[in-house]
């Protein structure tokens, strides 16, 4: 009697009974069963609660019913539900704190088709002191008998009686107050600052001005910035005086607004930072100097790459998302699905990787959204530049984080491509997953981006290091220490340029291929038979042109080449690699024009072998870097850096720091700084005034906009209620 059937999808449909009793602010509720007796009913076929489907044609939005049968809960040799009586949530109707207890009359056993009823069930509300809430004071909080919403409390609450002396503000109500009262102040003024993106952001005069405050009437010892409650430490120039003149400025790490358990929060990137001023005087980043005396050098870091796209919203592994408002499992907004057979490629751009011995590391988070009693049901492998990385194997609905490391000789400068293949070879029937995301760490040089980088160091062991930051477009470099909160003064930024020359050589039986690099960008990819030259300015850096000469097929090839380098000016870079074959068809000639360039070696270079080099046009025999391997020994590399100091519009920053503690730098030009997407006045609503209030609110989308005014009349006219 009063039941109703239970919903939850593809599990057999029983009828179940809800009840809301009101409990004590300071309690933890649990289930005592007392009492209970069932007797079997027989052997049926039951079918199971059908998906609710959401629809929407001319007449509006509803919902359609959709047959679907868990197979696994249909496996089960148990009885479902597995509890007679459990609480199903614990929450507030306005001052009073209730618990919902729902009743299962009747079990099923899918498996053997038992069906059994309960007869008799006495059960105890058992009320746990939380000595978390305990610590908490409560005020006593009660409604007169003649309120409009007293008729709901007594038509809800099976214990009403007793609930009115249970009633109070709540804890939630008076943290939050006291929360936000530990730092807003109603009479002071506030502008609200929304930001997107990570970065510095200078507030100026000029600014400030723009936006409408009087900032010659602030103490800029006074200026305060607050984020989700805390304050902000901020660097202000010139507040010493107690003037914010026209040369002055205040700036602070700010950022977009992230998930508080997801990288990306589900509703808006756009986070709100609060600008005030007056009273006390405001939190300040400290300032330290460079340290002189170092130990080690830093030239790398490991940075991490996050991609995600929000591109679907997954409703969870039930219907239950349409009439419940907390989150289902596995709902939320995710990347892509994947059916067997299908595969993803998903485009990773690289810049500046740094050649290190240190793994990269790569992370997929899949999960599974379908049941199957194939165990295990998904299939996955993963490929990064055509080289197999590995694969996983994962069931059901689990939730899987795919990770391996790899070496960073598998990336590539620029575009790099990863491809996620579900190969849905399992044998299951149901075989479907979503990708979240995908995280990807490797060795980065220290390079700013658009005259930006932020990057982390590990614990040193309480060494003395010293960092190189390069290609910043202008003078102006601040540098930020974010985990202690200051500036590091003192550095030295100079004009130059740095160029880094990586030359890879490999024969025939060695791999087969010539790549040169200037500043990790592949200036010859992979080369033609013979010599590979690559030509650099000794004045700028720039790369002039690329040539080859295919030095196996003929000498009028080889005296070709030696011509060409002849022809050079002298201190001319020129950066060689043999691919395949290259000493066959040498001559004198070219052994010499090799040799004019710094070469030790060339002479040595036999049948199929590798040899690379970075030569200088009249460098003394011996004084340049080269290398030869023999064939069958693998390939050869070589490196070396060229700082053209006081050239170009680049400059670099040069600093030392203790490495005591792992830490995050964060480097930035004048040109890299950032001001908000928009500042607004705020204007406080005073919610707490005694002319507020209401009984019931009602919040909904525009499509449900009449239907819920007619609610909201039918509850103002019918019940009292302020709507």
């Amino acid at each position: 009697e009063g039941c109703k059937w239970s919903i939850e999808p593809g599990k057999p449909r029983l009828p179940v009974k809800g009840i809301l009793l009101a409990i004590p602010q300071d309690v933890t509720p649990r289930i005592q069963i007392l009492e209970s007796h069932s007797t079997p009913v027989g052997q049926k076929n039951l079918y199971p609660s059908p998906k609710l489907i959401p629809t929407e044609d001319g007449d509006g939005q509803y919902l359609i019913e959709q047959f679907w049968l868990d197979s696994r809960c249909y496996s089960q040799n148990s009885f479902y539900p597995g509890s007679l009586i459990e609480i199903t949530s614990v929450g507030r109707l306005r001052n009073q704190r209730v618990a919902r207890l729902e009743f299962h009359p009747v079990q099923y056993n899918p498996f053997t088709k038992e069906l059994r009823k309960v007869d008799h069930l006495k059960v105890a509300l058992v009320f746990d002191r939380s000595q978390q809430l305990k610590k908490q004071s409560f005020k006593p909080f009660q409604l007169e008998e003649s309120s409009p919403f007293e008729a709901i409390y007594r038509n809800l609450l099976r214990n009403y009686q007793t609930a009115r002396r249970w009633r109070g503000s709540g804890v939630n109500r008076f943290n939050t107050i006291k929360q936000v009262t530990d730092w807003y102040n109603p009479n002071n003024i506030y502008y609200k600052l929304f930001i997107e993106k990570e970065g510095i952001y200078r507030l100026d005069f000029a600014y400030l001005d723009s936006i409408g405050i009087d900032v010659g009437s602030v103490d800029p010892r006074t200026f305060k910035v607050y984020n989700k409650g805390k304050e902000l430490p901020l660097y202000v120039r010139g507040q010493k005086d107690g003037r914010f003149d026209q040369d002055d400025y205040l700036e602070f790490y700010g950022q977009g607004n992230l998930g508080d358990s997801t990288y990306f929060d589900p509703y808006t990137d756009t986070n709100i930072y609060w600008l005030t001023w007056g009273g006390e005087q405001g939190l300040r980043i400290k300032t330290r100097s460079s340290l002189r005396d170092v130990t080690t050098k830093v030239n790398k870091y490991l940075e991490r790459i996050h991609l995600e796209q929000d591109n679907f919203y997954y409703h969870g592994d039930s219907s239950l998302d349409i009439i419940n408002t907390e989150q289902v499992s596995g709902e939320g907004w995710v990347w892509r699905f994947f059916y067997p057979g299908e595969s993803g490629t998903f485009k990773i751009l690289i810049t500046h990787i740094s050649d290190s011995d240190r793994p990269c590391r790569l992370k997929i988070k899949l999960r599974g959204t379908t049941f199957d009693p194939i165990n295990p049901d998904h299939h996955v492998k993963v490929f990064l530049n055509d080289n197999f990385l590995g694969e996983i194997y994962f069931n059901d609905t689990e939730e899987s984080l795919f990770e391996t490391s790899f070496s960073a000789t598998s990336l590539r400068e620029g575009e790099n491509r990863l491809v996620v293949t579900s190969i849905g070879d399992t044998g299951a029937g149901r075989d479907l997953f979503y990708l979240d995301w995908i995280e990807l760490e490797y060795p980065r040089q220290l390079v700013a981006q658009d005259s930006f980088i932020k990057f982390t160091t590990e614990d040193g062991d309480n060494e003395t290091a010293e960092f190189s930051l390069w290609d910043f477009n202008d003078y102006n470099i601040q540098l930020f220490d974010l985990t202690t909160n200051s500036i590091i003064e003192s550095t030295a930024v100079n004009p130059g340029q740095r160029f880094i020359f990586k030359v890879i050589s490999a024969g025939y039986h060695d791999g087969d291929f010539a790549q040169i690099y200037i500043n990790s960008q592949v200036i010859v990819p992979s080369g033609h038979r013979g010599h590979n030259l690559a030509v650099v300015d000794e004045i700028t850096g720039q790369l002039i042109e690329t040539r080859h000469f295919d030095t196996y097929l003929s000498t009028a090839e080889a005296d070709r080449m030696a011509e060409y380098i002849q022809n050079l000016p002298q201190g001319r870079i020129v950066l060689v690699a043999i691919r395949d074959e290259g000493s066959v068809s040498m001559t004198e000639a070219a052994y010499k024009a090799l040799e004019s360039l710094g070469s030790q070696l060339t002479r040595s270079v036999g049948y199929r072998d590798s040899w690379a080099m970075i030569g200088r046009k009249g460098a003394p025999i011996g004084s340049v870097p080269e290398k030869l391997t023999t064939t069958g020994n693998g390939v050869a590399t070589v490196r070396d850096t060229l700082i053209l100091a006081g050239t170009g519009q680049n400059y670099y920053l040069i600093f030392g720091d203790t490495l005591k503690q792992t830490k995050t730098y964060l480097a930035v030009g004048k040109s890299a700084l950032k001001y908000p997407i928009a500042a607004k006045l705020d204007t406080t609503a005073n919610l707490t005034s005694p002319e507020n209030g209401a009984d019931l609110i009602i919040i909904t989308h525009k499509k449900f906009l009449s239907s819920a005014q007619r609610l909201a009349q039918y509850r103002a006219s019918h019940n009292g209620l302020r709507v």
